[in-house]
């Protein structure tokens, strides 16, 4: 699954590049996966 993530991520960032505002978006996202993950462990 976090494989998933991460390769949607860099498709996401490639085609939105020019975009900050949803390239900050989906980085508060992926940060707030990561942390709970780092809380189920």
């Amino acid at each position: 699954m976090y494989a998933e993530l991460a390769l949607a991520s860099i498709s996401f960032t490639l085609i939105n590049h020019q975009n900050t505002d949803l390239l900050d978006q989906q980085n508060r996202f992926i940060n707030l996966l990561q942390d709970a993950v780092k809380e189920n462990d």
